[in-house]
């Protein structure tokens, strides 16, 4: 993708939730909370971390879209956290096991 395509496309907004089901994590992008009405607007099977500075994070994994599977990269922004929870979200994702299996 084109660094024109990666800033034109649709941007979403929403609360990042990472949780066990069926022996896989999982991480959703819901507009409120899983259950509510509006529903979740992603989700991403096996993520890991791929990228983490100050207030940007970006995670990898696989997201079903119309029955094919894809691996996907969701960059995120967490918007002007502070210096002291940024550096420790640096350094939890450093001690993080990175493996698939």
């Amino acid at each position: 993708m084109s660094k024109r395509e990666f800033v034109d496309q649709v941007w979403v907004c929403g609360m990042l939730i990472l949780r066990t089901v069926e022996d896989r994590l999982q991480l959703g992008l819901w507009e409120s909370i899983p259950g509510y009405a509006t529903g979740q607007l992603g989700i991403l099977w096996r993520p890991e971390i791929a990228a983490c500075a100050y207030d940007t994070i970006s995670f990898a994994g696989t997201e079903q879209d119309g029955g094919r599977w894809f691996y996907q990269v969701w960059y995120c922004e967490t918007h002007n956290l502070p210096d002291s929870l940024s550096l420790e979200l640096l350094q939890n994702a450093l001690a993080m096991n990175h493996d698939p299996s």
